[in-house]
């Protein structure tokens, strides 16, 4: 099942959308994971970064870019199964990086 989430609901930060998100913003998206963070932070909802990369169609090349990088690399396989997990060293790698670029 998908669930879309209205935007104010999901970005804390008073008037932005996805597509205006600069890459520092995009860093905080990704700290605020349910993964990383269970509560989300002050500018996201735990959930944005699931919505970014699943339902989002975007427009602007950089975060199109950004966000097929992401979804190449989200996810890992568990040994052992055929389930995969959130690489969440990789997502505090990226968010790091993206803070400094």
């Amino acid at each position: 099942m998908k669930f879309l989430f209205r935007l104010h609901d999901v970005i804390k930060i008073p008037g932005k959308a996805f597509e205006d998100l600069s890459l520092e913003e995009v860093a905080w998206m990704i700290e605020a994971d349910t993964s990383i963070s269970p509560d989300g932070n002050e500018y996201f909802a735990g959930c944005a970064l699931d919505e970014f990369l699943h339902n989002t169609e975007l427009k602007r090349r950089d975060l199109k870019e950004l966000q097929e990088v992401i979804l190449d690399n989200i996810y890992i396989d568990v040994e052992g199964s055929r389930e995969k997990r959130i690489n969440t060293e990789y997502l505090i790698a990226l968010a790091s990086e993206l803070k400094y670029q």
